[in-house]
């Protein structure tokens, strides 16, 4: 991250995990198989359950330990800045997929960092 500003630092970091995690129809076509079986509490659906906090709690600890090494730390509970910006990823890439569209990468470059900055305060105030 040296010599980029914090937010430019946040939209490195957005753009990797997007590279992770590429915008795929068929993923999330399973994946809300998946959730509909978790919400039915069916065996399949209990083990994503196990699966999906697990991913959830490894984010969330990655997005504490990205901010501190920029020298910050949350305003608010970690849970719900990682509501936020899951929320904010579902619905870009829900529109692209409904739209038949590439999901607007740009966007959440843009999007996701300020989000999660406006909720943050440097670690020595």
């Amino acid at each position: 991250f040296a010599g980029l500003d914090v937010g430019e630092a946040g939209g490195v970091v957005f753009e990797r995990f997007l590279m992770l995690q590429p915008p795929d129809r068929e993923w999330f076509l399973v994946q809300g198989e998946f959730e509909l079986r978790s919400v039915r509490d069916d065996p399949v659906g209990r083990e994503f359950r196990a699966a999906w906090t697990g991913v959830k709690s490894e984010f969330q600890d990655l997005m504490v330990t990205i901010l501190e090494t920029l020298g910050l730390r949350l305003t608010i509970d970690p849970h719900d800045a990682l509501v936020m910006l899951m929320g904010t990823y579902d619905m870009a890439l829900r529109e692209a997929l409904i739209e038949n569209r590439p999901m607007d990468a740009d966007l959440l470059r843009r999007i996701m960092p300020s989000l999660l900055l406006s909720t943050t305060e440097p670690i020595d105030s």
